[in-house]
This record gives C-alpha cells, structure tokens and sequence, in this order.
C-alpha cells in the first residue's frame, strides 16, 4: 500500500524550506484577503457595490461553500507533498475565517 501512495505524490524536487515558509505566508494572506472581501460583500448593500460586482453577483458566489472548497482543492493540488497540502490548506482556512469574524467584530460592529 505505501509503494502505491508513494507514487501518487512523491516529492521529485525538493524545494528549499525558505521557499516552503514564503508559500505559507502567502496562502495565509490570501485567506485573510479573501475573508475581508467576503466579510465586506455580506455587510454592504448590493446596489452600492460597483456594477460589475452587482452584474456578477459576486456576494452570492462568495457566500456559497463550494467555492472555498474549491480553492482548498486547488492550494491541495498545487501543494508539493501531502504534508504541506494539509498545511497550506489549514493556514487558508484559519486565515479566511479568522479575518471574516475579526472583520464583523472590529469594522461591521456585529
């Protein structure tokens, strides 16, 4: 069995553990961007938001949770080891969530 899951994954390149941090930090700052906007999306009315995000109805999208899954997936997919998938995907959810209720404490006053 491991012989089988070792060839799903296997770490071809190694990647320098500065470089490993750097990705971290960024699929945390992009969970915590996300999380704003989306935090942002649900607190403003939607005929003050600019006319592309009301024609796309972005609120809505981003208020679905198909789509963090499917931004999970693809930071899991990009991951170089299974290690680092679950990392990075944990990092992205706990920056994302946490800015989202960070943002109805201190900004929207909920």
């Amino acid at each position: 069995m491991n012989k089988f899951l070792n060839k799903i994954r296997s770490i071809e390149n190694e990647i320098p553990i500065t470089r490993k941090i750097i990705n971290t930090i960024l699929i945390l700052c992009f969970g915590i961007v996300l999380g704003t906007f989306a935090k942002f999306l649900d607190t403003t009315a939607s005929n003050t938001l600019p006319f592309i995000f009301e024609y796309l109805d972005i609120s809505n999208f981003l208020g679905r949770f198909a789509i963090w899954l499917l931004i999970a997936l693809y930071i899991a997919i990009y991951s170089h080891s299974s290690i680092r998938a679950s990392l990075n995907v944990l990092v992205f959810f706990i920056g994302m969530v946490s800015s989202y209720y960070l943002y109805s404490y201190f900004v929207a006053g909920f």
